[in-house]
């Protein structure tokens, strides 16, 4: 503590605060006795966010590997068959369509699984969190659920949600236990719960639609889309499932039931504000992110031995050709903006 460095940033700091450089330098060999520390409170342990900036940088980049696997692999392999049995004319040209007409679909059905990567690991952490926290949402049967604070396709650091958390129904409340956001919705200010915008993707990907008023009139909107699933094209059925229950909870009898302390203190939804950015992906964009599928076929073909000077470059050409095609095939009905909504 007592480096001449140190020393010199401190007494420009001393000198304004009117301290003598005795004191100052009095007070720098009684700072650090190694006695005592600083301990981090258990509940700021227990604020620590599971749907972190890290979190959701990890899984998306998992997502961006395999999906460069799977854009240059099965186009290497189909350039190594066709080298190594000297695939001619129509046998050519039907093995190079053939393989692109199978990978795209291929990998649209493995995407679906891609995209839903890592979510029990969330919901297990998100648990032990909220049990940290005192909060056991066993007795309720929760809906694990993604949420975004408006109804339109927007991108929050790379996911459509901004936040994941428990949704569910208790008495007269209409709950959420969040990563971040927790509120809690009385019957009467639920107006309507239906399908939103179907959300760009080779999958039709529909969330749900809360709208809310509060007791003064004003009104809100904030979606819901759940995490339960394993596959995106199951996402729909389950956030229809999520309607029903909602509509059969607003047709039901009042029952008081008994509001857990916990919930008492959580308020409306409110205005929640996230930085976000319209999900729709540019052209300039798919094709600069086709480049390291390119780059991966080349490598695979060199180490196939289909890259020699005065051999026929056609198939290592192909391959690096058919890694970009499938990749911009893939990312097509991404670069389109959201649809309106139906039901």
């Amino acid at each position: 503590m007592s480096h001449p460095s140190l020393m010199r940033r401190l007494a420009p700091i001393a000198e304004r605060a009117g301290i003598t450089p005795e004191t100052l330098q009095a007070l720098v060999e009684q700072a650090h006795t190694g006695d005592s520390y600083y301990t981090v409170p258990a509940s700021v342990l227990d604020d620590a966010k599971v749907f972190s900036s890290e979190a959701r940088h990890r899984i998306l980049l998992l997502c961006r590997l395999a999906l460069l696997v799977l854009c240059a692999v099965p186009p290497a392999l189909v350039a190594l068959a066709v080298a190594r049995y000297e695939g001619q004319g129509l046998v050519r040209i039907a093995a190079y369509v053939g393989a692109i007409l199978l990978t795209v679909p291929a990998i649209i059905y493995v995407s679906g699984f891609l995209n839903m990567t890592g979510r029990r690991k969330l919901k297990s952490r998100l648990l032990a969190k909220l049990a940290c926290q005192g909060v056991d949402l066993s007795d309720y049967r929760p809906a694990f659920v993604g949420f975004s604070p408006d109804d339109t396709a927007t991108l929050y650091e790379g996911f459509t949600n901004s936040d994941i958390g428990f949704f569910f129904t208790r008495g007269n409340r209409l709950c959420f236990f969040g990563d971040s956001i927790r509120f809690s919705l009385p019957r009467q200010n639920v107006v309507a719960a239906e399908l939103g915008r179907v959300t760009p993707g080779w999958y039709r990907r529909q969330p749900v639609v809360i709208e809310w008023r509060n007791n003064e009139g004003g009104a809100g909107r904030f979606c819901v889309s759940s995490y339960e699933v394993c596959h995106t094209g199951s996402v729909t059925a389950a956030n229809k499932r999520i309607i029903k229950w909602i509509k059969t909870w607003q047709n039901g009898r009042p029952d008081a039931g008994v509001i857990p302390e916990e919930f008492e203190p959580l308020g409306l939804p409110g205005d929640v504000t996230v930085n976000g950015a319209p999900f729709r992906v540019g052209w300039r964009l798919v094709f600069r992110t086709s480049l390291p599928p390119v780059f991966l076929a080349f490598l695979l073909c060199l180490a196939f031995g289909l890259v020699r000077l005065g051999e026929d470059a056609g198939p290592a050409l192909y391959a690096m050709a058919a890694a970009m095609l499938v990749h911009v095939l893939y990312h097509l009905p991404y670069t389109k903006r959201s649809t309106e909504r139906t039901t």
